[in-house]
């Protein structure tokens, strides 16, 4: 499409096929042979390009304040057996902006034609950019020449975009030739290292595991294999890192090594199938014992050759295949595995809603052997099988469930277990003798004393080594197994989540990166998210992944090694309880075995405090209900739809048994379910509801709530809300025409600078009225994605902000067990040119090693799981680093209830604030405090106190004050709680002035009574008048609240009015404002007021401060809505 733009010139190429040949005439733009000032070969429109120079340098200049089509190019000719192109050029950007379109930027456009003219290769992934570089950069990029290709257009430009570019060292080069079908050489420095002596080994006296992660060769292959046997060398093989995802999805983190052909005639979109093989050698101290090969989640099937002989296949999740009578130890065998993509199911299930779930076509976007792969052995005879650590603070005890195998009937065991740190030995105890008929479900369980173990909890990472060892009755040991654990216990005392012995509360975040990129999931990588989310004070992370699904998400075994060496929490996930897993028969079968499977890799992980189950399948209409968040209230609709609710709750009850069966360590909690279990979880979007409402939606729960309560989405507003769209479709999946609102949403909070004019709202509107001039459906980001972009305050984030510094205090102060902002990207940009990759150094010696080798690490997604190191927060972020942190005071409201945020207060009034101190560290605290109320510049009164707080708890103290009887205008009511680096705190008072008389003659209208009350409250002398009163002899009005009605008739205003009298309109109802009156209205009373005439007399010291956030209650709306026990659908509009 952007070629209709170009201006072209063709310049001929002498056929040959010489690698290095220089496609571009006079890319450097020096020569100008005819003198007509205009570089030779070049074509442009010279109105939108100039050709200047600095200091005897030439280049080329695009761009303006306003959006051009500015470009220059070249159409060299291509032979046909020239492969691949280098495409090199110096870029000098500033303030580019990109158009409406994606393509709307600076960038080199290509495109490849055939003799006739026509494209082919489609349109190649070109280099582009937006925004300012440092100066003059180089960059190039290689490009493959597509089959049939004869000519390239290719041509720097500028294509409907504002700012400025200048180009300069332009180049095209020949970098490969055609190639032919044969198998690849690693380059030089590169080794395939499969020797057991640089191999990652674990070993104890009877059982041992090598890692076999490395360089393996491999060949991808784009058909179904026949009758699957491993391919002849020379057929294409090349070399992959493993554990990696294959390319073709845009999750990557490595880049095969292969032959030219691949270049040439693979698609990795298109490949289903791939061949794996190295050598393994097995240690010859391992004779006599039984051999497996393991693999952590393939994806989908390998199935395991050795010598040519199929030997069976491990499936997702994962598992492991004894090779016992194959292998010898003490030599070296060839291991081939042949991995298969195939999506197990045809279809899989998204769940956005209890009542938005969809069926979508199943895919594998995570493909091939994305995890650990390990050669591992254990004795014959009587064994132990998975040891599962089970600590308990309270009762100073270490428990063990170990799985013990082929025990003999009539004999009695032992186990002994030994813990280390360091190397050390720390401890040692032995259990008393058990026998087979003492196990439970094929486990021995026992509690072995230990009075003070170095506990693993937030931000302190102890970990243990633990051996178990297997003793007969008389010592001699059987088997030993080894794992590593924190000590730590976890356990609920009503609404609290108690962690060794004091209360957490969790502040979460989204953690994408298990479903998005592998490089996200290196250990590099989390040690950067988790810096991230604890520089912003989050402690915990639930995982993107919503269900265990094949080729959904890659390994987690990183991730959660990381996670314990930080001493950062999250949740895992399991697979959805309503719904089969990976095919088959039997439901609960498949439910059981990738249940294990997620069971199995939480493992002896301290990290994880959670398993998160059945993801936004489980939730009713009122389950955000504040009145009915408090663990008691029980959902049971009548009829029908009560049948597939009951029905659907109790699987997930009885799959929650089941995986609390196996793992008593861990919570369980079933996302987005209301009252389900242990737990009362809900996405809690409230849209524009009021900033009080909200800081009070858990006064309820923290009066009579009885279990914990964690909002696992929660809006700040969410961006949807900035779209009118309420009811129907889910959003986020379909066209349903949201009406932009987002510069009418920012006026309820910020008034008249919602419509203030700059660049951001004026390309929001262009995009809106361009998508409304269609006249087709459209989906949401199509209108308001440019006010959503993070690096937008105006309207977008600020509002977020404005909530947030209300809010999020106010919901921690209650005691929220967890909560998880939404729209977690939002909390910085990125800044300057980001490329797509960050390379990454290769040890091609320390490969075998458990974890990921990857080539590149990925700039693109949200702050927490993007690897480029340059952002800055947004006011949104800021707000976390104040009100997020373990350790957050601030000047709350009166004892009696502490949300309140008064600030309209009478000259010698007695008033009484409160410091509050909420202490999420996992210590004690003791916090001096200060406060002082200022008038101008001066101090008039001030006091001092201290807060301590026990961890996981809120310490508040009284600060009791009383406004000088002169006092007028404004005080400063001032907090400060610490020491050195203090917290501060501070709110505006505002002095009521003293009543003035009233000038003239005053009738009221109110048919209702209320205002007239107030009158006579305030000593305002009024006459009532009827509607068919006359009002002369009066020189204002009063129309009081709610006196006008949809119908009624009103006083005659004209003649009033016409001499110079005034009329007053208090309060009236929303239908009446807008069916009767004409305005557009926002329902939900936000408390604050738009002051549209400032000047007139009537808004005299009434500013917009003054006039938002009133003492007292509302009594024009009713305080909650009134909705029925069983609600069946969302609240009125």
């Amino acid at each position: 499409m952007f070629l209709l733009a170009l201006l072209l010139t063709v310049v001929p190429v002498v056929a040959q096929s010489d690698v290095g040949r220089e496609l571009v005439v006079n890319g450097d733009f020096e020569t100008d042979a005819n003198r007509d000032g205009w570089p030779d070969g070049y074509s442009g429109d010279r109105r939108v390009v100039k050709w200047l120079a600095e200091e005897g340098n030439h280049f080329i200049r695009m761009g303006g304040p306003t959006a051009v089509n500015a470009s220059v190019g070249q159409i060299p000719s291509i032979q046909p057996d020239w492969f691949q192109l280098r495409v090199s050029i110096k870029v000098r950007a500033a303030e580019v902006a990109r158009g409406p379109e994606s393509w709307h930027d600076a960038r080199v456009a290509m495109a490849f034609f055939d003799a006739a003219k026509k494209q082919v290769g489609g349109w190649p992934s070109v280099m582009y950019w937006t925004g300012s570089t440092d100066g003059w950069q180089r960059f190039e990029k290689l490009f493959p020449i597509p089959p049939g290709a004869t000519t390239l257009n290719i041509t720097p430009a500028l294509f409907n975009a504002t700012g400025q570019v200048d180009y300069d060292d332009f180049s095209v080069v020949v970098t490969k030739l055609r190639p032919k079908l044969e198998d690849a050489v690693l380059p030089a420095g590169v080794v395939a290292d499969w020797s057991l002596a640089n191999a990652w080994r674990q070993e104890t006296a009877t059982r041992g595991k090598v890692c076999l992660n490395g360089l393996w060769k491999f060949l991808p292959l784009m058909q179904p294999s026949p009758t699957p046997a491993r391919p002849a060398d020379g057929q294409g093989w090349g070399y992959l890192k493993v554990p990696a995802v294959w390319p073709g999805r845009n999750v990557e983190a490595v880049k095969p090594i292969g032959p030219d052909i691949w270049e040439q005639n693979l698609d990795w979109a298109k490949v289903t199938e791939g061949w794996y093989e190295r050598d393994v050698t097995v240690p010859a101290e391992w004779t006599g014992r039984r051999l497996f090969v393991s693999f952590d989640l393939p994806q989908t099937e390998a199935t395991v050759y050795v010598g040519g002989q199929r030997l069976g296949a491990v499936r997702f999740p994962g598992g492991r295949l004894d090779l016992t009578d194959a292998l010898r130890p003490g030599t070296t065998t060839r291991l081939a595995v042949h991995v298969t993509t195939d999506p197990l199911e045809k279809e899989r299930m998204v769940a956005m809603r209890e009542d938005l779930i969809e069926r979508v076509k199943a895919e594998v976007r995570f493909r091939g052997l994305v995890g650990d792969v390990f050669l591992e052995s254990e004795p014959t005879g009587p064994r132990l099988g998975a040891v599962q650590a089970r600590p308990s603070v309270r009762q100073k005890a270490l428990g063990l469930a170990v799985e013990a195998v082929d025990l003999a009937a009539g004999r009695r065991y032992h186990l002994e277990a030994v813990a280390r740190r360091g190397g050390g030995e720390e401890w040692r105890a032995r259990s008393q003798p058990f026998g087979p008929g003492d196990l439970r479900d094929g486990r021995a369980v026992v509690s072995l004393p230990w009075a003070n173990p170095r506990l693993w909890d937030f931000g302190q990472p102890n970990l243990y080594d633990l051996e178990v060892t297997l003793l007969e009755d008389g010592g001699k040991p059987l088997d030993t197994a080894a794992t590593r654990f924190g000590f730590r216990e976890l356990w609920l005392d009503g609404r609290n989540l108690m962690l060794n012995g004091s209360p957490v509360h969790l502040r979460a975040v989204n953690f994408s990166g298990g479903t998005s990129s592998d490089s996200a999931l290196s250990a590099t990588a989390l040690r950067t998210t988790f810096s991230r989310l604890r520089a912003m004070g989050f402690n915990f992370i639930i995982l993107s992944n919503y269900g265990l699904d094949p080729g959904q998400t890659t390994s987690f075994s990183e991730l959660l090694e990381v996670a314990d060496q930080e001493g950062f929490a999250l949740a895992f996930s399991l697979p959805h309880a309503l719904r089969a897993v990976g095919g088959g028969s039997s439901t609960d079968e498949l439910y059981d075995r990738v249940a294990r499977y997620a069971v199995d890799a939480a493992g002896n992980h301290p990290a994880v405090l959670a398993y998160a189950a059945n993801h936004n399948s489980l939730g009713y209409y009122g389950d955000q209900n504040p009145a009915k968040m408090d663990g008691i209230h029980q959902h049971n609709p009548a009829g029908s739809r009560g049948d597939g609710f009951r029905r659907n709750r109790e699987t997930a009850a009885r799959r929650e048994a089941f995986v609390r069966s196996l793992d008593p360590t861990r919570e369980l909690y079933h996302h987005q379910s209301g009252h389900m279990g242990s737990w009362h979880t809900v996405n809690i979007y409230l849209n524009w509801s009021p900033i009080q409402e909200r800081s009070e939606w858990l006064s309820h729960w923290a009066d009579k709530g009885v279990k914990p309560l964690f909002f696992v989405e929660w809006g700040p507003p969410h961006q949807a809300s900035w779209g009118g769209h309420r009811q129907g479709p889910f959003i986020w999946r379909n066209l349903v025409n949201s009406e932009p609102l987002g510069i009418e949403y920012g006026a309820l909070v910020t008034g008249d600078r919602a419509y203030a004019p700059n660049p951001v709202m004026e390309r929001y509107v262009d995009q809106y009225e361009q998508v409304y001039a269609r006249r087709q459906p459209f989906h949401i980001h199509n209108v308001l994605g440019t006010l959503w972009a993070s690096s937008n305050e105006h309207n977008n984030i600020e509002l977020k902000t404005v909530y947030t510094d209300v809010v999020w205090p106010r919901l921690r102060t209650y005691g929220i067990t967890a909560i998880l902002p939404w729209d977690y990207g939002d909390v910085a940009w990125r800044k300057g040119q980001a490329p797509a990759e960050l390379p990454q150094a290769t040890d091609w010696s320390k490969l075998q090693r458990p974890g990921r080798a990857p080539d590149f690490l990925r700039t693109g997604g949200d702050y927490w799981t993007s690897a480029w190191p340059d952002w800055e927060l947004t006011s949104w972020g800021r707000s976390f680093l104040r009100w997020n942190m373990p350790e957050a005071a601030y000047l709350a409201g009166a004892p009696e209830r502490f949300t309140e945020r008064g600030h309209n207060v009478a000259a010698g009034e007695r008033l009484t604030k409160q410091a509050i101190l909420i202490n999420d560290t996992r210590e004690s605290l003791t916090r001096p405090f200060t406060w002082r109320l200022t008038l101008g510049r001066g101090p008039v009164q001030e006091g001092r106190g201290t807060l301590s707080a026990p961890p996981g708890g809120v310490a508040r103290a009284p600060i009791s004050f009383t406004i000088p009887p002169e006092a007028t205008g404004e005080l400063t009511l001032s907090l400060r709680v610490g020491s050195g680096d203090a917290q501060l705190d501070s709110m505006t008072l505002h002095v009521t002035p003293p009543a003035r008389p009233t000038p003239g003659k005053l009738a009221v209208f109110d048919p209702v009574g209320l205002t007239t009350r107030e009158l006579a409250a305030a000593r305002v002398t009024a006459q009532a008048v009827t509607a068919e009163a006359s009002l002369d002899g009066f020189d204002a009005l009063v129309i009081g609240r709610e006196a006008i009605r949809l119908d009624n008739r009103l006083p005659d205003l004209a003649p009033l009015l016409g001499r110079g009298g005034r009329v007053l309109v208090m309060e009236q109802r929303e239908e009446v404002l807008t069916q009767r009156l004409g305005f557009r209205t926002n329902d939900p009373s936000l408390r604050n007021v738009v002051v549209r005439v400032p000047e007139h007399p009537v808004l005299t010291d009434l500013d917009a401060a003054r006039l938002a956030d009133w003492r007292g209650e509302s009594t024009l709306l009713p305080a909650a809505m009134e909705l029925p026990e069983a609600e069946l659908s969302d609240p009125p509009k």
